[in-house]
């Protein structure tokens, strides 16, 4: 009788431990979230960046029209404490960083004490955060003025390509000045160049078309010279505003009419529309928010306009542009370019607009 019984708990206890070691094999598999192979996991972690964007600073600079240095402050001050968070790879100025040329020179002091803050070294960018500036109208002297005599003392004293040359993110330029020149910078796997070409808008009185044409030639050589880089061009006037929109309030676009090019646009997309790395092109100049979606062949270029200096408060009152700027977010997974545009606080929040022409998000390349 004890015999049985014991026999009986050594049965039950195979038993016991043939369903433990089922049970072990069965939970110790891995789950296919948790595989090293697993294609979802490695789509859950999408390769996004973003493009800083900063529109006509020269209220700030100048202290006009309720516009502060401090604002301009608060914009670069955002970007650095959240270069890290929102993968901040590049910084655009689209042109007007002073508003008098080079009749008021403390501008350009200011101006440079705001925009060197981006060149502190940091982790991840040693030479500080790539950025390049558009050479406005008000950046030239006279205003237009697209020869050199018109920027030597203003814009390529402080951003010439003597300051930018041997920065891991320069390019180079056309000529012995820095108004048109290129960026190039990667992300992953992609890789981007940035060129900014300069003011000269056909019909204004200093416009020079015979320094048009060798600059677009240039810009063209380059293009094609980097044609496995995706390119962005700037151009401080691209756009105009669109038609019913309003240059002084803002929460109420929706992109759903087009915008137009100005002259100087229409001569750039002609030019270049047949570069086919030619993905987007950014302006400020024309106060107001504004889109384009130009397609040749089999290429789509989107064009964006983004300007805030005439914007007026609750009270009706211009704050010089508000510190309003823009965030372009590249998703390289998805294929997509969200647009953002708000008003960076002194405590570091974003305060959105988020109207249909402010808040947005488009496919990215085609």
């Amino acid at each position: 009788m004890n015999l049985f019984v014991g026999e009986s708990k050594k049965a039950i206890s195979v038993f016991l431990l043939i369903l433990i070691i089922l049970g072990c094999d069965s939970s110790s598999q891995p789950t296919r979230e948790n595989t090293d192979d697993n294609p979802d996991q490695e789509e859950e972690k999408e390769d996004v960046f973003t493009i800083a964007v900063l529109p006509d600073t020269q209220y700030y600079t100048s202290e006009k029209h309720g516009g502060t240095v401090e604002l301009f402050e608060r914009q670069i001050d955002w970007i650095i404490s959240n270069y890290e968070d929102s993968n901040i790879q590049y910084v655009v100025h689209l042109g007007d960083l002073v508003e008098h040329g080079e009749k008021e020179m403390i501008e350009w002091e200011r101006a440079k004490e705001v925009m060197y803050k981006l060149e502190d070294p940091l982790p991840e960018f040693p030479d500080g955060i790539p950025y390049g500036i558009s050479v406005g109208n008000h950046d030239q002297e006279p205003f237009g003025n697209a020869n050199i005599e018109g920027t030597n003392k203003g814009y390529n004293r402080f951003f010439g390509k003597n300051h930018f040359e041997g920065r891991d993110y320069y390019g180079g330029s056309y000529g012995e000045d820095n108004d048109n020149h290129y960026g190039l910078f990667s992300y992953k796997d992609e890789n981007f160049i940035v060129m900014f070409l300069e003011y000269n808008e056909p019909g204004n009185e200093n416009y020079d078309a015979d320094l048009e044409q060798n600059i677009y030639q240039w810009g063209k050589k380059v293009l094609e010279d980097y044609s496995d880089r995706k390119a962005i061009i700037i151009s401080h006037s691209l756009l105009a505003r669109p038609e019913g929109s309003s240059m002084t309030e803002g929460g109420k676009g929706d992109n759903s009419v087009q915008s137009e090019f100005t002259n100087q646009g229409a001569r750039i997309y002609e030019e270049f529309k047949s570069s086919p790395n030619v993905f987007m092109m950014l302006c400020g100049h024309r106060s107001g928010e504004g889109l384009r979606i130009d397609n040749f062949k089999e290429n789509t270029i989107k064009s964006f306009l983004s300007d805030y200096q005439s914007r007026e408060n609750e009270k009706g009152q211009r704050e010089g542009g508000g510190a309003l700027m823009r965030t372009l977010e590249l998703n390289l997974t998805k294929n997509t370019v969200k647009i953002e545009t708000f008003k960076p606080t002194t405590t570091g929040r974003k305060i959105r607009e988020m109207d249909g022409d402010s808040y947005f998000t488009l496919p990215l390349f085609n």
